[in-house]
């Protein structure tokens, strides 16, 4: 890509980013979806609206002390279900099972448990702590191209959205 290509492109994205205008807010994204649901299901352009989380933050809940016992089950489990996964997808092919195809799905198993068991032990230990990770906004807007604006405050006063309250 050279620069000129990605100094037009760049400004593309600038104008997409300012042709969009908000058309209501909501606390939780659960109601965004449902907004944007509920237009869908007017027949209105759908590919012209976003949803945009407003202050994002990240956020890492603590799930719980590592040990090996933990990370042992883990991978035992891991293993377990690249074994049926492994069974399965063999069985698919050939249409009698044998002791090669169990010790086949058993090596998988193995292996896939080890791994699991190696990465958690080597990302985990370190901390001391296991966690799950993700992002949350404080509210969510619901943007729509500037010239489908009109449109869309008329398809979702007609199934009964009412803006400037607090909730729809």
């Amino acid at each position: 890509m050279t620069q000129q290509t990605f100094h037009r492109r760049s400004h593309r994205i600038a104008r997409e980013r300012d042709d969009y205008k908000t058309i209501t807010e909501v606390r939780r994204y659960e109601e965004a979806e449902k907004t944007v649901s509920d237009l869908a299901h007017t027949n209105f352009p759908i590919h012209n609206v976003r949803i945009v989380g407003i202050n994002l933050e990240s956020v890492e809940q603590i799930t719980g002390r590592y040990s090996v016992t933990k990370n042992a089950i883990s991978a035992i489990f891991s293993a377990l279900l690249w074994f049926v996964f492994s069974f399965f997808v063999l069985q698919a092919f050939l249409y009698s099972i044998t002791v090669e195809i169990l010790a086949i799905c058993g090596a998988f198993a193995l292996t896939f448990g080890l791994l699991t068991f190696f990465n958690a032990r080597r990302n985990t230990a370190k901390r001391g702590y296991i966690s799950l990770q993700g992002m949350q906004a404080n509210s969510y807007e619901i943007q729509v191209r500037s010239a489908y604006v009109n449109a869309a405050y008329h398809a979702l006063a007609n199934i009964g959205y009412r803006f400037g309250e607090e909730s729809n």
